[in-house]
Order: C-alpha cells, then structure tokens, then sequence
C-alpha cells in the first residue's frame, strides 16, 4: 500500500488544474467563491431596490441606536413603485369570484332544483322541423353540383363573364333565402331553425366565394388569351395582332428572337441551325435558361402593351370544392396548406373539449338561464325598469359564461377538429380579441374566418369600386348586422330588428372606445369599456328583448 501511495502522490502533485481548483479540495475557494455569490446577490437586490430581499441579518447585532431609515422609498401599491407581483392579489379575486358563484349555484339548487331533463314533447316537436332538415341536406348536396357545372360550363364554352355572374348571384340569393322560408313558414323548432339558419349562412357565404375566385380566375385567363395567341411549332406566345415591319423583321431575324408584346424562347444552337458562338453579335445571348428568362422578360420604357405573364390555367374539381366545403375556412382558393397526418390524440381530445362544452352550455342554459327569463317576463309587461336593470345584470354572469364556452367550442376545439381530420394546415381562427383595446379591434380579432371573407369578398371590391374607407365599413358593418338578424330572428320567428340595432350601435361604441384610449392614454379603461359594453349589457338585454317576445308569442299556451 505505501509503495503504492508513493507512486501515486507524482500524479497528485502534477495533476491537473482542475483538481487543483475544486472546492471539495480546496476549502478556501469554496468559502471565497460563496462570499462572490453572495456579494453578487446583495448587488443585484440593491440595483433592483430590494434592500431587504433575502437578506439575512442576525438579530443579535441589531442596536438600538443603529439607523433604519436610511433612503426615500415608495410605498409598493403607489405609482412611483417599481413593477410588483400581485400573483396573490389575482388568487384572491379568483377564490371570490368562484365563491360568489358557488353561493349562486347553492341559492338555484335550493330553489328549482336539477331542472335538467328531456322534454316530452321533444319528439313531436322536431316532426315540425322535418322541412327544415331536409331543405339544409338539399342544399348541401344539390347547391355544389349547379355552381360547378356552371363553372365548367363556362370554362369550356367560353360563357361572358357578366352572364355567368348572374347565374351565380341567383343561385346564392336561392341558396341563402329558400332553406330560410322554410324555416319560418315550416314553424321549425328553435334548435333545428338555429342549425339549419346556421348552415344556411356558412353556404351562402362558401359559395359567393368560389363564385367570386372562379370569376376572377377565368377574367385572368381570357384577358391572357386574348393579349396572347399560341404560336404555331412553339410553346411560346405571341400578339394577337402585329404590324407588318415586325413581320419582316421576324422573317429576317428569325422566329426564335424576341419581338414586342412576344415571348420567345432562347435561342439554340440546335433550332437555328447555326452555332451562336461564331458570331459576335449574338456572343451576349449565349446565356443560361435562367438569364435568358429575366432578359425575355424585361420590356423598354417605350413599350406600351407589357408582356403576359404565366397564368395559372384553371379546371374546375367537384372533390376539391368539396374539400372546401368541409373545410374550416370561408374563402376558396385552388390549393390550401396541409398537415403531414392526422393526429388520433389531437382529434380526441378535441371531440372531448366540445362534448364537454355543448354539456356545460346546456346545464348552464336550462338551469340558470331560462328560469331567469322567465322570471324576468312580468317586469317587461310593467315596465319596471329598475327590476330589468338587476335582471341584465343577473343574467350577465352566466350568459358570460355560456358565451366563452361558445367561443371554445366553435372556434377552437370544433375548427381544430375538422382542420385536423382534413389536414388543413391554417389554423389561425382567432387572436387575442380579450386583450381588445377598441371594439374594433375585438371585431377582427375573435372571428377570423368571417372577418377574412368580409376583407376580401365585401370591403375590397368596394374600395375598387370607388367607395371610401369609411363608406366600405359602412357596408361591411350593415351585412353583418343584417347575417346577425337573420340568424336570430328567422329561428325564433320573430322579427324586432333587436339584432341588428345591437349591431348597428357599435359603430358609434367604435368611434367613442378610440377616443377614451386616446383621451385618458390607458389601453385597460378601452379594454374595460369592450368587456362592459359587450358582454354585460349588451347581450344580455338582447336575450330577454327576444327571449319575451318569443316565449309570449309561442309559448304562452
């Protein structure tokens, strides 16, 4: 052992530098570096403003006569504050708000008790609402197969842009007012006036967009063929019509030079019959495809007709619409970006969010929501307005509740199902609406496929039309309002106009949101005047105006 110790202490003595500066070697370093790491910590406390942040002092060394007082600091809830943590603040407010609500939900139990059931009359009320159901599967069988004949019609035979424009508005105006008759005189059930109003919409505005880029499309390429003509023995192009002289120069020249308003290929050696190598005139051409192109390409200040560009030729496909029709989004286009698989986790849990939410809305609605209604019927016959004031602000809790499950049900777990089960790639429904500084903000932020549809199909083609800004906002703004009283009133059988007057007010919300965020320079009173004015009295007070009119006007027996 010892001969053994001496021949390993040579190794210890020219270790290497690493062992030399452990701490479990070396005991200074590691006491000089502690006094490092907590000299650095008080340092970094102090920059900070923390004096007293995990800083140990032992009380045995406190005297009396020792200054406390030592520097000017802010109180933590005051403005001149540094940025605090109120993480607990938040708890508070959490645990009290669900204690306020779980007072209520006691207070409902005890009163009505579980409420949750099965009408019996539910059976012979969807016998009513047969027409109804059958004119929506009509509708979504019969409505693609007119719009894609009509397209290849009008692809084949050439049909004028204005005649096949025609037949596409009246087949949209069919295809949004007929299922609504249906609904209304048919006397459908509130649930299955809803659904099918509900799909009514969403066809209405899938197939005015196919119109819409399918008209684009063939305007594209019949302004094409009609700058450019096939030129025979050549995949190139060449002018409808040319003057004589560059006729000439092109039989001199020969056909493969690029002529104005033309598009030629580079020339070859093999298809001039010469090598451009030998002469030097031609020695620049003698050029890659790919800088012969940007040459072709470019045209001379003075040319007056440009030269075309590649147009996608279009074709139309009944699988691809109906791949856009089952997909989540309102606007067509040729292709659209694709997942690489479906996920089986993904679509189930998905399927459970929305299963769990449509639960939890019903619940909420037959348990809180109706008898509340109901009890709210007799302070509308007498005008009280003090009792409909408390009844709005009663009903603002759950209906607020019911409305964000609403939200994560259509636009998160429902879209996200379907985008995964067709593997569509975009899948930007929405975005942070709830940090909404305006009202306008919240309104292109929490429904992005409809906002898209409106830009692209309503406010753009105004502007093209000559229309100001203003005045295509205008527009935008009232089809909104009209789609929003249609699809309350038609299922409900009552029309008010409650609807679309809430939607038409906030216009003026809009203008007056923007001038509290620039007047008072708070982006939270703007944001506190959206969730006010929105979902406090705003939506609820349209549920009791149609949910009186309704319950007096149908279900008063």
């Amino acid at each position: 052992m010892s001969k053994q110790a001496v021949k390993e202490s040579p190794k210890e003595t020219n270790g290497s530098s690493r062992d030399f500066f452990d701490p479990s070697h070396n005991a200074a370093l590691a006491a000089v570096a502690n006094v490092v790491s907590s000299i650095r910590t008080y340092i970094s406390n102090e920059a900070r403003g923390h004096d007293n942040a995990k800083k140990f002092v032992n009380p045995k060394l406190i005297k009396a006569s020792a200054d406390y007082h030592v520097r000017a600091q802010p109180s933590l809830l005051g403005s001149e504050a540094p940025p605090q943590d109120f993480r607990g603040l938040y708890n508070l407010a959490f645990l009290v708000l669900v204690a306020l609500n779980l007072r209520l939900v006691v207070e409902n139990f005890i009163k009505y008790g579980l409420l949750l059931e099965f009408r019996s009359s539910l059976n012979y009320e969807w016998r009513r609402s047969y027409p109804a159901m059958i004119a929506m599967m009509c509708m979504v069988v019969v409505s693609p197969l007119l719009a894609h004949g009509l397209e290849v019609i009008a692809v084949r035979k050439r049909l004028p842009l204005h005649i096949t424009g025609y037949i596409h508005t009246l087949h949209v105006m069919l295809l949004f007012f007929t299922p609504l008759f249906v609904v209304h005189y048919s006397y459908a059930t509130l649930e299955a006036g809803l659904i099918c109003v509900i799909m009514t919409i969403i066809m209405a505005m899938k197939m005015w967009s196919y119109a819409h880029v399918c008209h684009d499309l063939r305007r594209d390429m019949l302004l094409h063929d009609r700058l450019l003509s096939p030129v025979s023995g050549s995949s190139a192009f060449s002018a409808a019509s040319s003057s004589k002289k560059d006729k000439e120069k092109e039989n001199h020249d020969g056909p493969a030079r690029r002529r104005k308003g033309k598009i030629s290929p580079p020339p070859s050696p093999s298809s001039t019959g010469h090598s451009t190598a030998n002469s030097p005139k031609d020695q620049p051409t003698n050029q890659t495809s790919t800088e012969s192109d940007k040459n072709e390409n470019q045209t001379s200040p003075g040319d007056k007709q440009p030269l075309a560009t590649p147009v996608q030729r279009y074709e139309p496909s009944l699988g691809h619409l109906y791949y856009f029709l089952a997909a989540p989004t309102l606007i067509y286009q040729l292709s659209y970006p694709r997942s690489p698989k479906v996920r089986k986790r993904f679509v189930l849990r998905r399927m459970f969010e929305l299963v769990l939410c449509m639960a939890l809305q019903v619940f909420l609605s037959e348990q809180y929501v109706l008898p509340l209604i109901k009890n709210s019927l007799e302070y509308f016959d007498q005008g009280n307005v003090f009792a409909i004031f408390e009844r709005v602000l009663k009903l603002s809790i759950p209906n607020t509740c019911i409305w964000l499950l609403l939200f994560y049900a259509i636009f998160h777990a429902y879209l996200n199902l379907t985008a995964e089960v067709l593997r569509f790639g975009d899948r930007l429904f929405y975005r942070d609406w709830w940090n909404a500084q305006t009202l306008d903000v919240y309104w292109r932020n929490w429904n992005l496929p409809v906002h898209n549809w409106i830009v692209r199909h309503v406010y753009a083609p105004l502007l093209r039309h000559r229309f100001s800004s203003g005045q295509a906002q205008a527009v935008a703004f009232a089809l909104s309002a009209v789609l929003h009283e249609v699809l309350v009133s038609v299922p409900c059988h009552t029309f008010k106009f409650w609807a679309f007057g809430g939607m038409m007010m906030q216009v003026p919300l809009i203008a007056l949101s923007r001038w509290v965020v620039g007047r008072l320079k708070q982006p939270l009173w703007g944001n506190v005047l959206f969730w006010t004015s929105f979902l406090i009295f705003g939506q609820p007070l349209i549920i009791l105006l149609y949910s009186h009119d309704y319950i007096r006007n149908h279900m008063s027996a």
